[in-house]
Formats: structure tokens, sequence, C-alpha cells
């Protein structure tokens, strides 16, 4: 169990609000879904904080640490590396000097995600092709993204 104490465990985190979301979910019996998008990210947009530490290392080890369903924390880490870390790593091409302050993507993010096929498959050739060709990557990428989503999310949720 988690008391009020393990909260402040992820003071510095900038993931806060996962320890109050995580605990809700790890609890989740009957809920509503909705639809419309609440949470949204762009490149110089942090607020100083290290963009790819923050959603690659330490959203893995809060992810795991604090969601104790392995399906849910699989889902997390799917959607993250399938679904954000694409256009992210475009937008990273696009304006490097904004991630100046950070190790380069690949480092940081393979240090993290290795070990998960969509690291290789949706990721790594954006940061590794020219920036044309990872476009059309990540063309490809919200295509089959667009799929999945019309098929109840299955790649999501397993591998």
């Amino acid at each position: 169990k988690q008391g009020v104490n393990a909260f402040a465990s992820l003071v510095g985190s900038n993931l806060v609000q996962l320890g109050w979301t995580y605990k809700a979910l790890n609890g989740f019996r009957r809920g509503l879904h909705i639809q419309d998008r609440l949470v949204g990210a762009r490149v110089n947009n942090t607020g100083g904080y290290k963009l790819l530490e923050v959603f690659g290392p330490t959203l893995k080890t809060v992810t795991e640490n604090w969601l104790h369903s392995k399906r849910l924390q699989r889902v997390v880490m799917n959607g993250t590396l399938q679904r954000f870390w694409p256009g992210m790593s475009l937008q990273y091409k696009s304006a490097p000097a904004v991630f100046a302050q950070e190790d380069p993507p690949g480092k940081i993010l393979a240090g993290a995600f290795q070990n998960n096929p969509r690291y290789w498959i949706f990721v790594y050739p954006i940061l590794r092709l020219p920036s044309g060709l990872a476009s059309c990557w990540l063309l490809l990428a919200r295509v089959v993204n667009r799929l999945d989503r019309a098929a109840g999310f299955i790649m999501l949720r397993h591998g």
C-alpha cells in the first residue's frame, strides 16, 4: 500500500499527477470514458524540464512502481512508444536545439525502452532516417495507430 508519504516521492519527477491517477486506476472498478484529449505536449513547452528524461526513463519507473496491473503498465508504455514518441521524435529532428540540455534521444529512450519492440518499430527509424523519410515513417505510424484504434487498441494491449 502506498500512503500519503509515497506521493512525496514523485516530487521532482515532473509526473506528480501520475500518483493520484495511478492510485485511482489501481482501485478502478467502474468509470467513465472521456473522448476528448485531456493532455497535450509540444516541443519547447516544457517549462524547463527534460522532456526525454521525463517521458522516457522517469515515466517508465513511475509507471512500474505505481501501477499495479502489468496489463495497464504495458498499455501505458506501448502507447507512449507507439503514439507519443514518433511525433515528438520528428519534432526533435526539426528542432534539436530545444533538446540541447539532454543526451541524444536514442541514448535516453533506448536505455529505457530497448526491450520493447515498439521503440525499434515506431521511434528508432524516425530518429535515424533522414527528415523526409522520417516524415513518411511517421505518417505510416499514424496510419497503423488509426487502424489499431479502429480495432480496439489490440496492439497497445498486447506484446
